[in-house]
């Protein structure tokens, strides 16, 4: 899971415009959510290794064959989406392939989607962030007012060929005046050792006979 995160608010979050969208049904628009956007929800939330998806069962529902080799394929999907804490939820889904040149590019077509749709009806299980917000009619008559943000790509995070991988390192942001306070520390410490070491020969150079002083005594009388 992911560490710091407060992981029942997120999922009590609605999503934002950005992230849904609307098909047209024929007499009114229904909306969802992408594969990849609830898949990145659940990263964002439970953490990349929080969570893990298991196909259960996938198979054929229905195939019609035209006379001009074209092929339609229905299929369902059961899949099962399990946390690192154990918890886990189940559903099934269903993608159809329809008049695709080919039978078996139209069976793999309404597998992924059979999958696909599985994996956003499980997921949804979970919470408004993961795409039951979708079935809020008053959030969806709103939301459809909110501006969407302009989110613009930096291409400076783009993985290009012969990018560098980020390290531990690079994903902690430490503030300034923290730094400054470490360095400062530092350097009263540095000094601190050059004056022992400078009482060390001093006391050394004293006649064995006489009384010591402690180290704090001596940097009192400097």
């Amino acid at each position: 899971m992911s560490n710091n995160i407060n992981i029942k608010k997120e999922l009590e979050r609605p999503l934002g415009p950005e992230y849904i969208s609307f098909r047209n049904t024929g007499y009114s628009e229904e909306p969802y959510i992408e594969g990849w956007t609830a898949i990145q929800m659940a990263n964002r939330i439970f953490g990349y290794d929080g969570w893990s998806s298991h196909i259960i069962d996938v198979n054929t529902v229905n195939t019609e064959d035209t006379h001009d080799g074209r092929s339609t394929v229905a299929a369902k999907a059961h899949v099962r989406i399990t946390l690192t804490n154990g918890i886990f939820r189940e559903d099934i889904g269903f993608g159809i392939a329809e008049r695709v040149n080919g039978k078996g590019k139209a069976i793999k077509q309404a597998y992924k989607s059979a999958v696909t749709d599985a994996i956003k009806r499980t997921l949804k299980q979970f919470g408004k962030a993961l795409g039951s917000c979708c079935n809020d009619k008053n959030y969806i008559r709103h939301i459809k007012q909110v501006k969407k943000k302009n989110c613009p790509i930096n291409e400076s995070d783009l993985i290009r060929p012969g990018s560098d991988l980020f390290t531990v390192h690079d994903s902690i942001n430490i503030p300034s005046s923290i730094v400054n306070i470490t360095e400062k520390s530092e350097k009263q410490h540095k000094n601190k050792l050059d004056r022992i070491g400078i009482i060390e020969n001093k006391r050394n150079s004293i006649n064995q006979k006489a009384p010591l002083q402690s180290i704090e005594d001596l940097l009192s009388s400097e």
